[in-house]
């Protein structure tokens, strides 16, 4: 036998063949890297683009759904953003900076996700006559937020901060329960006695609460 085929047969015996289980694995693989990496980040350019929408008012009605979240996720501050009549269905945007935030008849509501608005900053906000439905407000900073005509039928109301004309003239309004009024957080002991029309009542200088703090 010739020294070449020696040394290929020992080759041969060193270096294991891939087996076909293995290929198949990092052929499945593949996709799952490229979808990982596809994924926008902080540090992304997906994150630039949707920066330069923000920055102009007149470009915040281009702002994808998938862009306020992007912006949401990344801490970016939506401060006075132009959203109204906007189809935000089953958005999440936990935490986000929407401060005195123009939401009028924009709808939160989907029948497959609730809007995720847990935490969120809404004082200020316009939200008259947006659709809540069912939206997760958690602890939401909604002191100041206009709401008149808002539908927040099965909204989640807990530990959500509220510091002027929310319920008792308004409830039918908003359809507000009961429970969603009690379980939220009032910037007094007691809920204050309000107006019968929210176009009664002028915005306070400051907003005291009585709930801590969000982070």
């Amino acid at each position: 036998m010739s020294l070449f085929i020696r040394v290929f047969l020992l080759f041969s015996l060193i270096v294991p063949v891939p087996r076909e289980a293995d290929a198949a694995e990092a052929i499945g693989s593949e996709p799952k890297a490229k979808e990982a990496a596809a994924a926008p980040g902080c540090d992304s350019l997906a994150l630039v683009q949707a920066r330069f929408l923000l920055d102009d008012a007149d470009r915040q009605p281009q702002l994808s759904v998938a862009q306020l979240e992007l912006l949401g996720e990344c801490k970016v501050s939506m401060l006075g953003i132009e959203l109204e009549g906007r189809n935000l269905g089953g958005i999440a945007l936990p935490g986000a900076d929407l401060t005195n935030a123009e939401l009028a008849r924009s709808d939160f509501s989907d029948e497959q996700k609730r809007a995720n608005l847990r935490g969120t900053k809404l004082n200020g906000a316009n939200l008259e006559e947006a659709n809540l439905q069912g939206a997760d407000l958690r602890e939401a900073d909604l002191r100041h937020t206009f709401l008149r005509a808002t539908d927040l039928t099965g909204a989640n109301l807990s530990g959500a901060r509220m510091g002027w004309p929310h319920a008792i003239g308004q409830a039918h309004e908003q359809r507000l329960t009961a429970a969603q009024l009690t379980s939220a957080c009032w910037s007094g002991e007691n809920p204050p006695e309000f107006p019968a029309s929210l176009s009664d009542y002028e915005r306070p200088e400051g907003s005291p609460s009585a709930c801590p703090d969000t982070p």
